[in-house]
């Protein structure tokens, strides 16, 4: 249940750094604003403590695993043959 809040918690931090650069800040890259929200969702005691430890089995089925699947998708078949 721990992961599943985090992972909330996470998900809830970007959407609203992506409204901010949307509404506010055109011309920042939304990885800053990203980043922005991080610094301050750490810097926050009760919002730190919402987020668990990073755990790299949850880093890797929640963000690399899907990745690899669809940048795998869109690789032509010739490329994989050719190696």
């Amino acid at each position: 249940m721990d992961i599943l809040i985090s992972t909330l918690v996470i998900l809830f931090t970007t959407n609203l750094a992506m409204v901010f650069q949307k509404a506010y800040f055109h011309k920042i890259s939304v990885n800053y604003v990203a980043l922005f929200f991080g610094m301050i969702l750490g810097l926050v005691p009760l919002l730190n403590n919402l987020v668990e430890d990073f755990q790299s089995e949850v880093f890797m089925e929640l963000i690399v695993a899907p990745l690899l699947f669809f940048e795998g998708q869109n690789t032509q078949l010739y490329y994989v043959k050719r190696f």
